[in-house]
């Protein structure tokens, strides 16, 4: 196995774990979200949602494997964890409502898989 294949099967298991224990934490508000999955993704908040009063940049966000993991997380914590709907989700982190549905499948199925 490839160290790149390897490294992105981690970065998985990584935001499965994130993204359960997320889940799980009962002092956790919206806001937290996407601050507490930059700090432990080590990745900049700014990568995971567009600026407030920014508008529809969600396609001038890095699309790296790592950045696209960790914004699925915060998309799923949202939706699952607090039961958002996906238009508000998407107006929260400046994306369409169509990626945030995609982000969420998308985390369900690793977790599922992994489970």
């Amino acid at each position: 196995m490839s160290n790149r294949l390897y490294d992105i099967e981690e970065r998985i298991k990584t935001a499965i774990n994130l993204a359960t224990t997320l889940e799980k934490m009962t002092a956790l508000t919206i806001e937290m979200v996407p601050e507490t999955v930059s700090k432990q993704a080590n990745i900049s908040i700014e990568y995971l949602i567009a600026p407030e009063g920014s508008g529809r940049l969600y396609n001038k966000l890095p699309r790296s494997m790592d950045v696209m993991l960790f914004r699925q997380v915060v998309h799923y914590v949202l939706r699952e964890r607090f039961g958002l709907s996906y238009p508000k989700i998407a107006r929260i982190t400046g994306g369409r409502h169509t990626i945030v549905m995609h982000n969420v499948k998308k985390m369900q199925d690793y977790i599922q898989l992994n489970s």
